[in-house]
């Protein structure tokens, strides 16, 4: 079984949790790369459907994991803020792709999966980013949540 080496594997991470196309180093072939989410991370398969070189790399096995960090209370204000259900966001540590969950309707959990971050916000602080809701005709509602009145 033929194998990557470090650096070609790197330049393919990196082009999958960036969403670029992957392709083999070797011929140029492009390559499906299966992805597993695992309990505590994931486990990326990747393998040259025409010469058979094979990866499987997780979390703890990523070239770039000695860059892994805790998100800073800046970088999770600005996930909060800066991220859009239709595009996402880059995460600030890995640059792979953050994801946005909904527990229930009252909070937000952004995660990397590559990374490991993962931060939760109430819903209410979330929508807090939003303009205040607008009465009928045109006067704010005060702490009234969702924009009803009472």
């Amino acid at each position: 079984m033929c194998i990557f080496n470090r650096g070609q594997l790197e330049i393919m991470i990196d082009a999958f949790w960036n969403l670029d196309g992957v392709f083999c180093p070797r011929d140029g072939a492009e390559i499906e790369p299966h992805l597993y989410p695992q309990r505590e991370g994931y486990l990326l398969v990747l393998a040259c459907p025409c010469c058979g070189t094979k990866a499987q790399v997780t979390r703890y096995s990523d070239p770039k994991r000695f860059a892994f960090r805790m998100w800073t209370q800046p970088e999770r204000v600005w996930l909060a803020l800066g991220h859009d259900r239709e595009k996402g966001v880059q995460c600030p540590v890995c640059r792979a792709r953050v994801k946005r969950r909904t527990i229930g309707e009252l909070i937000h959990v952004f995660e990397c999966v590559r990374c490991g971050n993962q931060h939760a916000i109430p819903t209410l602080i979330h929508q807090a980013t939003s303009p205040p809701p607008m009465h009928k005709d045109r006067t704010l509602l005060a702490g009234v949540a969702g924009g009803h009145s009472p």
